[in-house]
């Protein structure tokens, strides 16, 4: 009832009842355990529950009661750090910076010094944040705090005060923080920063410590945002100053550790190849198979990124050679072998951290590894082998639905519990999980594979049955009939050869028992249980469907609607829930709702050129067909009142300076509406060359390559050769 009462806004009502429940607890009239260590932390929590309500009434109109209250049951309240926490965070709203400032630090005072949060609370205290600023910061997560954050708006003189008190209270309180240390370098200016970046890498080079360079990257940023592009990486001058530590620090750290951070740097700003000859430098020299293994991890890394992955594979498998416990590095060895298209190899090199007793995928499935389900379905889906796809998307499906059903089970144990905190929290988690990255890509891939078989049909022997033999010749049909042999006979080998390995392993499960049985004697005839352990496990469930077959069955347009309407109604501030949304749409000739895909589309991102094609798309479509008046209307407001041919000229006349993905959109935009011929529209891509923004990764030339081969033959021949020269181990140019 409280619960229900909190979660539906009614915030007073709940407050009453909570009371109501306290007080039948104080005149003993209630039993709330058996125990009086447990009667205190049921105690402790429902305290805690009804502030964390008082804190929650809309308006902040009990904040003042919410403070007093806290502080009338801080010897009663068990979770100590918590409770600090939203004492500090209650002095902060009422505006009590001093306090606020005393109870954040006795905070760091405890050893919470690595807790960026604390540090976010702190600083807000010495900045004196108020109103919707200060909820903003004290929701960063992460590493980001206030003084990253709000840099350019800060003057100088509040950065010298944080960084003063950083340097005179915090830093004597633990002068080991790697926090502390690192928190200043975020507002400091690059001439001052080498006196403080230049001891922090030393140590942490001398230690051996991989991460540096991720960590020292994210100074190169702009009010807390890293910046990625290369060119705004390289002209940082935060990035000057790193590169320029890296070599001086060379003659007294290890070169092993300053060739890796010089590689981190190097792939910073694309310059791949020299960043793998840094690592090829000093892998012989590596003092351990362990820091081997980074070494080899990282070169892998960058063999990817410059467009060879068949060798990265063989870089990634050599590391996790090394060690083959680690989990980590087998999982990115199958990430790669599942990038590079050997789904098999990589079924068996994760079957390695699975039982044994199962099918790896079966397992896996058990297991809920989603990212496994997702790459594998990606890697099925670039084959073209819809059906695998759509299984593995089906299982991440049924992965969440799982989890939202969990919510049931974990209610019980909160409400026997009384951790009505953790029951609230997992309410608001419950409340957003299709809102999960990995969600979102398996519904989009599903609508991808979905699309794909509204425009090409499955055969009926792709769907499990006969070949249609009524259009075939003497000839083919003969082809047919033998390959159709062909197949059911290594149909009825694999299963004969599942059915033996399932009697051999129950043969050595018998015997296994019976030796367990005769060792035991006596002993464990008395306890009532002659079952072997392994027979108390359920026996895992046989996928009927493991080829998909079943769900390419199903009406494809019903399916891309069933997965748009879940996007849209859980994940409204999505620009790909829109995207995907209007692609079901036009596909099903509904030109009214593509257009209202497109508006949404267009408050989320308005600057990107995957809404930018589809308005090109949409005005071609209504062109060529009938389309009703509202339609038409949409279109034009999309359009900016001019024709669709005019829309496309006048972005071709600004697109040298937009990006690759940009220049590729509207090339194909010139080509589609004929505003030029195909070589002349080739020449929007061709003349911004392999240097333009977005040109560093090799995915979004592959992107350019493909969008020129619709367009004009030589154009794509000239492009691949430009891509070679920058790309030199790629082999997809």
């Amino acid at each position: 009832l409280r619960l229900s009462l909190h979660l539906a806004g009614e915030h007073s009502t709940a407050v009453s009842a909570l009371d109501s429940f306290l007080a039948q607890v104080k005149d003993e009239t209630m039993k709330i355990s058996e125990t009086e260590r447990e009667a205190e932390f049921v105690k402790s929590e429902v305290l805690m529950y009804r502030n964390e309500v008082l804190m929650e009434t809309p308006g902040g109109e009990k904040l003042k009661e919410a403070y007093e209250d806290l502080c009338s049951f801080e010897a009663d309240a068990l979770d100590r750090d918590e409770w600090l926490w939203r004492k500090g965070k209650l002095e902060l709203k009422r505006g009590m910076y001093a306090d606020a400032e005393a109870t954040f630090l006795s905070m760091l005072k405890d050893g919470q010094t690595e807790d960026y949060r604390v540090h976010a609370g702190y600083q807000c205290a010495l900045l004196k944040l108020e109103g919707e600023k200060l909820d903003a910061m004290m929701a960063l997560d992460g590493m980001d705090t206030p003084l990253a954050k709000l840099n350019s708006s800060l003057t100088p003189e509040q950065k010298a005060q944080v960084i003063e008190i950083y340097d005179t209270v915090l830093l004597p309180i633990n002068d080991r923080s790697a926090a502390i240390k690192r928190i200043p370098m975020t507002a400091i200016d690059p001439p001052s920063l080498s006196d403080r970046l230049g001891p922090y890498m030393e140590k942490a080079l001398k230690k051996g410590v991989p991460s540096l360079g991720s960590d020292v990257l994210r100074l190169v940023s702009v009010d807390g945002v890293r910046v990625t592009d290369p060119e705004a990486v390289r002209a940082h001058p935060v990035y000057e100053a790193v590169r320029g530590l890296a070599a001086d620090l060379k003659p007294r750290a290890p070169e092993v550790w300053t060739c890796y951070l010089q590689a981190q740097l190097c792939e910073a700003v694309g310059d791949y190849e020299e960043g793998i000859a840094l690592l090829d430098s000093c892998i012989g020299k590596a003092p351990d198979d362990k820091a081997k293994g980074d070494l080899l991890e990282r070169k892998a890394r960058l063999l990817k990124l410059s467009g060879d992955i068949d060798a990265a594979v063989e870089a990634m498998n050599e590391a996790r050679e090394l060690d083959k416990a680690d989990r980590y590095i087998n999982n990115k060895t199958t990430k790669y072998l599942l990038r590079a298209g050997k789904p098999d190899e990589a079924e068996a090199t994760i079957g390695l951290f699975t039982r044994h007793e199962a099918n790896p995928s079966q397992n896996l499935f058990e297991m809920q590894c989603s990212w496994f389900e997702l790459e594998y379905a990606r890697a099925m889906q670039r084959k073209g082998d819809i059906g695998k796809a759509l299984k593995k998307f089906a299982c991440i499906e049924k992965h969440f639905e799982d989890f939202a059903d969990d919510q049931f089970d974990f209610h019980n144990y909160c409400i026997r519990r009384a951790t009505l905190r953790a029951y609230v929290s997992t309410l608001r988690l419950e409340d957003h999980i299709w809102n999960n990255k990995f969600y979102v890509q398996a519904a989009c891939g599903a609508i991808e594979c979905y699309l794909h078989l509204i425009d090409n049909p499955p055969s009926a022997e792709e769907l499990g049955g006969e070949p249609d033999y009524s259009g075939m010749t003497a000839a083919q049909k003969k082809k047919a009939k033998a390959a159709a042999r062909k197949k059911k006979k290594r149909e009825e080998e694999a299963e004969a050869k599942r059915k033996e390995e399932e009697a051999a392993k129950k043969k050595r499960e018998e015997e296994a028992a019976n030796k367990k049985k005769e060792e035991g004697g006596d002993a464990d005839a008395g306890d009532g249980d002659d079952e072997d352990d392994e027979d108390k496990k359920p026996p895992p469930s046989e996928d009927k469907d493991p080829n998909g077959i079943e769900l390419m069955k199903k009406d494809p347009r019903a399916e891309c609607e069933k997965f748009a309407s879940s996007l849209r109604l859980h994940c409204p501030h999505l620009l790909v829930t829109w995207l995907k949304t209007f692609d079901v749409r036009l596909s099903a000739g509904d030109h009214e709702g593509a257009c209202e895909a497109l508006e949404k589309a267009t408050d989320v991102d308005a600057d990107s050129e995957e809404v930018w094609a589809r308005v090109v798309r949409l005005g071609m479509d209504v062109k060529d067909k009938t389309a009703e008046g509202a339609a038409v209307e949409k279109l034009s407001a999309l359009l900016g009142g001019v024709s669709v041919e005019d829309f496309v000229k006048s972005k071709a006349s600004k697109a040298q300076g937009l990006s690759l993905l940009w220049r590729c959109a509207v090339a194909e935009a010139c080509a589609l509406v004929k505003v030029d011929a195909g070589a002349e529209a080739a020449k929007v891509v061709l003349n911004g060359g392999a240097e333009s923004k977005g040109a560093h990764l090799v995915v979004n030339c592959v992107k350019a390559k493909a969008a020129l081969e619709k367009m004009d033959a030589g154009a794509a021949e000239e492009w691949a050769l430009l891509c070679k020269k920058k790309f030199v181990r790629a082999k997809c140019f």
